[in-house]
Formats: structure tokens, sequence, C-alpha cells
């Protein structure tokens, strides 16, 4: 809410609810874990390669702010009274950020001899410990709280267990700071709800009042054990003489008084999920006043009782006791200052008391008072957030001393100039205010008169820098806007357009209007300003040419690696817009490299060269590998990550390998045949590199949108080799997996395709693991299925569905030929899922979706065996015979006569899945008698015959599956049989081949052709093989047998490479069962 908007500063002041939040990591007791600095209001968004440019430096900070431990006052932790080796190594682990190693060292240790008794004791705390590690560092919000509550669940069964040892108390520690986490948590998402949400605010104050009694009864049950253990020990006088009783006594005292003002603290925090000014919102700020009493009294001149006076102050404003919060807040200010830590406390004493003099309409007390905290402050305390926070509440005086309108003109002025830069300084660095200073600063702008022409560079870059704060806080402004006051966003947004163009004019200005001696610092801060500018504008000759030149001329200059990067984001995009002029001109030919292009790769090598460490080397290093790959430059590419630092390479890594992976997708995309030796070396290579790219991204720890693309490659390559395991490993990655960062709402990942296809790679993963889970297979889908509804792209996802059943058909057909039936038999289960969630979608009724479900089902049918298979032969014989009485009601229902015909094969196929051999031999003979040149058909029918030998160990099925059947009075067979099919299949393959001009498409007709060939003679010889062993005498078993061989042999002559490595091994193992059955005889 902006200052000048507030009427009453005491009613305003009254509605703040508690935001209990400190900035200083040493800050007893502090609020929820948080990381400041997320919004930078100095920063453009550029696409890939060039994806954010700092127009100032801006220090970020991730305060990582914990309840338990006061500098000072408090003991570090210590969980155990006899820590060993594997405690030691084990919190080794946890310092450096190893949770997860430290989670499985605890597992692997369990059982291990290593482990002393000590320890053993000490695994469930040790484990709990390393959990909730671990969940403080995950992005996933469902992953986090379940590790959490895993944790604190661990913790208070360990201290039950061991009551009264010191790790039981520091256990009941933890579970407290973790129960107080996760209600603090709930307590913000509560204040970030519309007005209206009232249910859900109400639902939300509910759960986290009940972690904060969880968390109070953990505080009490150590105030209890340490009280009843000092109790114990030796008497005053005694206990002098026993060094180890004294530090027990010391230590026990410590987490006394920890626990005591942890209860304090806890009874504060709950008055927030009361309404205000009601009884138990008044009653639980009275405890908690109360006990801050105590804590004051006993520890008046320690850090803990100036704490714990602070906190008096802070349930007397809250209650609004504003006269009675001062008096606490002026005994903490008058404390000697110079202790940092005592100072601190002075700081968020110094901005309280700012408010409640506010609050009392006490403008000039307030004004006076903070302007001599922070005159008398040192510059470095200046930029730490409580002194920001004091400097933000200045500027709210300032604000309320100009409406009360009793200022001269200038001296408003005056105010109003340092009101706007102390709001500069709160949105510049880490603090609670950050986000409200950077939305403030546009509505305290000065006022501008647009148009008006600079009379100098000075003037006109000060304007120019002055108008791209406004700009940032603009768009700042309209962003909180839209959830909170949609009626402005529209005038928000005006304001941050007119305050760009502002910008822009006036630093185009300023390049204009410099002179020799014009400061070259500033002169290339607006180049490199402008250039973005520009670069944003679209631009783009403009943009690369200006940042192009500081670059290039000044490279030493801060912001030159930073210019680079913009003239490489241009000089690439105008490198595409070339590309593909030249490739229209050129009808599709390879055209020369354009001239961007030239510029680009020279650029690109000027900042790996120049600037070797920066990550703006990572960006040209990706455009020269993408430049590579384009030119089929492949150890080039892999040249290039060796001359990157090791840290920069794993993100170049993955833009290779991604390269790679995309490259191969291409050139298997649309082909029916096995990948080429070529192909899968490549696609093998790029697996390789997309390893090794997520090794180093997974120990790096952080992920930006390209690199989130190569580990969803990565995880899709998994799943191409059939290691699905590895697939979910890489998906689910606490840190950079691409699904956790998508259900954790990264901004870096939201790209709906890359949504989409995360969803997708999840959900193949977890129906292709080696235990199918259904569960979580269960919620992708719901995902997917919320997704494709919110973007209203429905049929998309129907696709997704289709393409995913393709993949998993493959798949039962691998592991069903590697003699995996029982794996088999659980992802057709699991893939069960999937059909009924297609069979229910709104447009499961079309011909298209609905013949795939149908074909789905046969296939799955085919695959499996006996009773197993029958449920989806069933189901597809159902869905096939409801697309034929569609196709008769309505004609318009099929795409295409011939789809009926196709639908009418199926069915015939069905039957023969079934057994029913003979009555699919006569619907294919129906169909044929309409269409006897179908090749499909013909081979459907071959195959309905040798299956109806098989299956009736029939030999004159059989050679009627190879001779044809069903004889026609022109004596010609309507069923020509696998012979007359490779006839055929090879003359249609010859005619193809001799095709002017060669085409992909001739190429591919050929290919199709040939293979066809090559599977009717594989057939001819095993339908003889099958036939010898079933022939009812000695005599007729050895013909066949006989028959067979010679076939293979014939055709290894007149075909030496056996139709490659597709049909090759075929023969060569059909012509070994030969061997083996004649050598029976």
């Amino acid at each position: 809410m902006k200052v000048e908007q507030r009427a009453n500063w005491r009613k305003a002041l009254a509605r703040r609810r508690f935001l209990l939040k400190s900035s200083n990591c040493n800050d007893a007791f502090s609020a929820v874990n948080r990381v400041v600095g997320a919004v930078v209001a100095s920063t453009f968004r550029l696409p890939s390669p060039v994806t954010r440019i700092r127009l100032f430096p801006v220090r970020g900070l991730a305060a990582a702010i914990g309840w338990i431990g006061c500098a000072g006052l408090m003991l570090a932790a210590a969980p155990v009274d006899a820590a060993d080796a594997n405690a030691v190594f084990t919190e080794a682990l946890r310092k450096r950020g190893w949770d997860d190693t430290a989670v499985e060292y605890l597992h692997w240790v369990e059982s291990s001899p290593l482990a002393t008794p000590e320890f053993a004791k000490e695994l469930p705390y040790q484990r709990a410990l390393s959990v909730a590690a671990r969940a403080r560092q995950t992005r996933n919000r469902a992953e986090r709280e379940r590790m959490l509550n895993e944790a604190a669940a661990d913790f208070e069964k360990f201290a039950a267990q061991e009551a009264e040892s010191t790790a039981a108390i520091d256990a009941r520690r933890q579970s407290a700071n973790i129960y107080a986490e996760q209600a603090l948590v709930l307590l913000a998402e509560s204040r970030q709800l519309p007005d209206n949400a009232t249910a859900q605010r109400a639902e939300l104050a509910e759960k986290a009042r009940e972690l904060l009694a969880k968390a109070s009864a953990a505080a009490a049950q150590v105030v209890k054990t340490t009280t009843a253990q000092i109790a114990a020990l030796p008497k005053a006088g005694a206990i002098q003489a026993d060094a180890a009783a004294k530090a027990r006594r010391d230590q026990l005292r410590d987490r006394q008084v920890e626990a005591r003002f942890l209860v304090a603290r806890l009874d504060f925090e709950q008055a927030a999920t009361f309404e205000r000014d009601s009884p138990p919102f008044k009653k639980a700020l009275d405890t908690a006043t109360k006990e801050f009493g105590e804590l004051v009294e006993e520890y008046r001149d320690s850090l803990v009782g100036t704490s714990s006076r602070f906190y008096q102050g802070r349930c007397a404003q809250e209650l609004g006791e504003y006269q009675q919060a001062l008096g606490c807040y002026e005994d903490i200010t008058r404390l000697p200052a110079d202790n940092p830590e005592f100072r601190r406390w002075a700081a968020r004493a110094h901005r309280h008391r700012t408010e409640s003099l506010l609050a009392l309409d006490k403008v000039d007390d307030a004004i006076s008072q903070s302007e001599d905290w922070l005159a008398a402050s040192k510059p470095a305390e200046r930029q730490q957030p409580e002194w920001l926070e004091v400097a933000y509440r200045l500027a709210d005086a300032y604000q309320a001393k100009i409406k009360e309108g009793k200022l001269g003109d200038s001296e408003a002025k005056r105010i109003q100039a340092n009101a706007r830069n102390l709001v500069r300084e709160a949105s510049q660095h880490p603090n609670e205010f950050r986000q409200q200073a950077q939305v403030a600063l546009a509505a305290l702008a000065p006022a501008s008169t647009p148009g008006g022409k600079p009379k100098s560079f000075d003037e006109a870059f000060k304007a120019g820098k002055t108008a791209i704060e406004l700009w940032n806080s603009s768009n700042a402004a309209a962003k909180l806007a839209e959830e909170n006051n949609p009626e402005a966003v529209d005038e928000l947004q005006k304001q941050a357009r007119d305050n760009r163009a502002e910008a822009r004019r006036m630093l185009e200005a300023s390049l204009g209007l410099a002179a020799a001696d014009t400061p070259i610092d500033e002169l290339n801060t607006a180049r490199y300003f402008l250039s973005v500018l520009y670069w944003e504008d679209k631009q783009l000759h403009e943009a690369a040419v200006l940042s192009e030149f500081l670059a290039t001329h000044y490279p030493e200059n801060p912001f030159a690696a930073s210019a680079a990067k913009v003239a490489l984001a241009a000089y690439e995009a105008l490198s595409i817009e070339a590309r593909g002029a030249k490739s229209a001109e050129s009808g599709g030919e390879a055209a020369l490299p354009s001239y961007e292009s030239s510029k680009l790769a020279e650029l690109a090598e000027l900042v790996a060269t120049r600037w070797p460490e920066s990550p703006e080397a990572a960006s040209a290093a990706n455009v020269l590998i993408q430049a590579a790959l384009r030119e089929n430059r492949l150890e080039d590419a892999e040249a290039l990550l060796e001359r990157l630092p090791a840290e920069s390479r794993g993100a170049a890594q993955l833009s290779l390998g991604a390269g790679l992976w995309t490259k191969y997708l291409r050139a298997t995309a649309g082909s029916r045949e096995n990948p080429s030796e070529e192909a899968i070396a490549l696609r093998e290579k790029a697996g390789a590199i997309l390893g090794k790219g997520f090794a180093a991204l997974r120990e790096q720890g952080t992920s930006n949108y390209a690199a989130a693309v190569g580990a969803l490659y990565l995880s899709q390559y998994l799943l191409a080799n059939g290691d699905a395991e590895q697939a979910v490993s890489v998906l689910e990655n606490e840190k950079v997996g691409p699904l956790t960062l998508v259900e954790g709402g990264a901004e870096t990942v939201q790209n709906a395709e890359f949504i989409l296809g995360t969803y997708t790679a999840a959900l193949r993963a977890y129906l292709s693991t080696e235990q199918p889970d259904r569960e979580k297979a269960q919620r992708m889908m719901e995902a997917l299925e919320k997704f494709a509804e919110s973007g209203g792209d429905a049929p998309k996802l129907t696709d997704v569905y289709l393409g995913l059943g393709g993949q998993l058909q493959r798949q039962l057909k691998e592991l069903n030929a590697s003699g995996q039936s029982d794996k088999a038999k659980r992802v057709a289960d699991a893939f069960g899922d999937v059909l009924q969630r297609v069979s229910a979608r709104p447009d499961a009724d079309q011909w298209r979706v609905r013949g795939w479900i149908a074909q789905t089902n046969l296939q799955l049918g085919q695959e499996l065996a006996g009773d197993e298979a029958k449920p989806y032969i069933d189901r597809a014989t159902a869905a096939y015979d409801a697309m034929l009485k569609a196709a008769i009601a309505d004609p318009k229902y099929a795409p295409e006569p011939g789809a009926i015909l196709g639908v009418r094969m199926r069915l015939a196929e069905c039957l023969a899945a079934t057994g029913q051999h003979e009555e699919a031999v006569k619907q294919f003979g129906a169909i044929l008698a309409e269409k006897p040149n179908m090749l499909d058909l013909q081979k459907g029918a071959a195959v309905a015959l040798q299956q109806w030998g098989i299956q009736k160990r029939d030999v004159d099925a059989l050679d009627r599956s190879i001779r044809g059947d069903l004889r026609q009075k022109n004596g010609k067979n309507l069923i020509w049989g696998w012979l007359q099919l490779a006839s055929i299949a090879n003359a249609a393959a010859a005619q193809a081949a001799k095709a002017s001009p060669v085409t992909e498409e001739t190429r591919q007709r050929a290919n199709r052709f040939e293979t066809l060939f090559f599977e009717a003679r594989y057939n001819v010889a095993k339908s003889r093989f099958l036939a010898g062993k079933v022939a009812p005498d000695e005599a007729k078993r050895r013909e066949q047998l006989e028959a067979a061989k010679t076939n293979i042999e014939q055709m290894a002559k007149l075909y030496p490479g056996l139709g490659g490595p597709n049909w090759k091994p075929l023969f060569d193992e059909l012509l070994k069962q030969v061997n083996l059955e004649l050598e029976k005889k």
C-alpha cells in the first residue's frame, strides 16, 4: 500500500499482520527460511542465449534463517554425549550440503561393523537431521513437506526413546524448529491471498495454529527436561570442583533459556492465527508479554534480555499500546552501541519505534530520531537489512510530513527527494520492504515533462537512468496490482511504457550530447543501456552494432561482457533471419554463411577468448557449438567444450548433447525401420554428453532453461535405451530434475512445450520401471489433463497419449523378445490406465482416437498370451465393431472408404488373436475380394494361416500360408501366400529403385518393399520349418525341414546380406534351428 494513501496511520499500522521476518542469520528464533533479492529491479530478460543483463551491479543474498541459535547466548548444537568418527563424518557431509549422501551413508553404516554402540543409538537422530537438511534444499513443495514431516516425527520418536539424554533435548529443539517453520510458511501464504479468500485464509490459520501448538509442546518439554536435569546436579558449592558437571550445568542452562525464549516467541506467533482484537489474539500476546518480561528481569544486561525486551515492544505494538511499545524500544536504543549484535537489535527497535510514533501521529519525532540513527550509522551498516528497513520507514515518515500540508514548496520537494533516495536504497538491497520499495519508486517519481530537450550529456544521462528505475518500478507495481488492485493495472502499465520510452529518448539524446570531456564510463553505460532497449524493441541491427562496439573497443568496462551477450543475441537472431531468407532463395539448398553468421562466430570467438571464466563465455561457446552442429562439424563442437572452464562446461555439454539428440530425432523421424548404425552412434554420443552435462549440473545444484531442456532430453534418451529407473532419477532430481522444476513452479521452465514434454516423459518412465508406479503415473495423467485444459489444448493431449501408446507398444515387443514376459504384463497392466484415461476423454468417439484405442488393445493382446491376452482382444473387438456401426450410421464418420477396410482387417486380426483362425481367414478373404492388391491385407491373411497351422499343428494350413488360399474361378488364389507376396514385393522394390529423380520418398518406398520381400521369404522358410516339426511322419518332416534349409541357403546365395541387420540374424537363427532338428531325425 502506498505511503501517501494511508489516511490514518493508527488504523493502517493496526492492520499490519505479523511480518515476523528477520534479515540476520544471528537473530535468535527468527522466522521461516527465506530467500531475499529474488526480484532485481535492474534486470532485463533476454531469450537464449542471452538470458539476463544487469543494468546495475546488485548483490543477491540468500539468508537461511533458523529458529534456533543466538550468537553469544546459546551453544552450537551438540547432539550427542559420545560423538565418534561416524558422527563427525556425517556432520561434515551436512556442512558441505551433501545431505542426500549423508542419508545414504547412514543407511549403509546402520548395518556396518564400523558403527559403535553409541552411534547406533543416535542413528535415528542423525538420519532425521540429514532428512531435514535435505528437505530444506528441495524445490518440490510436496516432497519438502513430506521430508520435514518425516524428520519431525523421527525427532519426536528419538526424544521419547532417549528421554534423559542431551540428544533428546536437541531432538525436541529440532522438531519445534520444523513445526514453527511450517506454520510460518502457511501464515505467509495466507497473507498473500486476496481479501475475499476468507475461508481459505481461515483454513491456513487453523493448520498453522496446530503446528505452532506442536512446536510449543516440544519447546515446553525441553524446558521441563532441562529444569529437572539442572535440579539433579550437585549443589553450587560442590559443582565448582567438578569441571564436567559445571560444563553440563552451563549447557543445560543455555538450553533452558533458549527454550523459554522459544516458548514466548511461539505464543507471540500464535496470535497471528486469530482474528485481530479477538480474545484469543489478546490472550496469546498477553501470555507472550509475561514470558518475555520474566526473561528480561532475569537476563536484563544480556542479549537474551535485549531480544526479549524487543519482543515485549512487539507485543504491545500489535495490541495497539504504542506508548508502552515505545518504552520498550527506547530501552534498547539507549544501550551501548559497540557490539554489532546489539546494534542490529537497536536498528530493529528504531524501525518499530518509527512505526509506533507514526501510529501516534508524532511525525516529527519519528523523522528526527530515525535521521539521527541513520546519520550515526556506518556506511557498511546502511546496506544491511535492518538499517534499510529504518530508511524505508523514515521515507514513510517524510510522506506523512508532506501530507500534513504545512511545508513550503521547496521544503516539500527537498523532503520528497530524500524520501525517494531512501526508497531507492531499500529497493536495491535485500530487506523486508524491498519489493514494496520497488513499487513505491513509481509513486515517488518526480513530475517529468515528456518531450523536454536536455541541454547536456549529464542531464540526459541522469534522466535516462531515472526513467529506467521508474520503468522497472512501474512493471513491479503492475505485476502486484494484477492480484491486489486490478483496476490500477492499465495505468501502471502505461506508466511503465511511458518511462521506458523516456529512458530510450534520453539515452539517445545523451549519446548525441557527448563531448570530448564526457566521462567515458558514463558514456559506455549509456551505450549499454541503450543497446538493451534496442534489443527489447527488436531493433536488432542497432542493438548488435552498439553492444559490439562497447565489447570490442572497451573490453575492460564493467558492462563489456554483458554487452557482448547482447551482441551475441542480436547477431544470432539476425543470422537466423538471414539463413531463412537464403534458404528460401536457394530452394532449400545449403547456402553460404551470411555476414551476420560470420559476425556471430567472430564475436563468440572473441568472448570465449577475452572472458574465458565469465558466464558469457559459456553463452559464446554455445553459439559456436550450435553453429558447428548446423554445419555437421561434430568434432569441432566437442573440441569447443574443452576450452570452457570446468564450472561452465556442464551447461555447454547439455547444450551440445541436446543438439545431438535433436539431430538424432530428426534423422529417425517418420522412419519405420530400425535406426541405422550411424544414427545409433549419434544417439549414443548424445546420451554420453548429456550424461556428463547432467552430472555437472547436479553437482552445481542450479539450472536454467537450456540446462533443464538438456536434462529432459537425457531422460528421453534413457527411456529410449530402456533405463526407466535412471530416467526417473533424472526427472525427480531434487535440485535440477525437470519434473522437480515444473512441479515447484520454477520460473526458468515456464514453457508450455517443456512442461508437456516433462509430464509425458515422467508418465512413460513411471509406466516403464521394473515395478510400474501406477500411482505416480495417475498423478502425471492428472497433471497433463489439468495443464492441457488450462491452455485450451485438449486435442494435443490426446496426441500425446497416442504417441505414448506407440512407444510403450514397442517396449512390450522388446520385452517379450528378450524373454521378460512378466515385466511385459506389468507394463501392459499399467498402460491399461492410460487406455482408460483416453477412453474417458471428450474426443474418445473420434475415428482416429477410437481406432487408436482399439489397435492399442489389439497389439497389447498380441504381445501377451492366453487368458492374459483375452481382455485386451475383447476390448479391441468391441471398439472395432463400434467403429463399423458408427460408419454405417454416418457415412461421413470414417475419414475415407479405405479406413473402413482397415477396421475390417483389424477385426480379422482380433479373430486370429483369439484362436478363431478359420473365421479370421474367411474375414480376410471377404475383404480381399474387394481389394485384392492391398499388401497389408495379404500379409495379415498369410499370418493368420501360419498361426492356424501352429495352433492346430496343421501342415496343410502352413503350406497354404506359403502357396496361398481361397482359389477363385480364374484359378488364382485370393490369398496370395508368402511366396507370391515376396515376388510382388521384390518387383515393386526394383521398380521403386529405378524411379527418377531419386527422392527421400522414393528411397523410403523402395526400402518398404525390400523389407516386405525379406519378411515374406523368411516366413516361407519359417512355415516350412514349423511344418517339419508337426508333420505326421518322419519322411514328411524331413522333406519340410530340407525345404526350409534349401530356401535359406538359396536366399543367402542370391542375397548375401539377407536383408541387413534387421533380417540376417533371423535367417541365421532359423537355419541353426533347422539344422538342429535335422540332426535329431
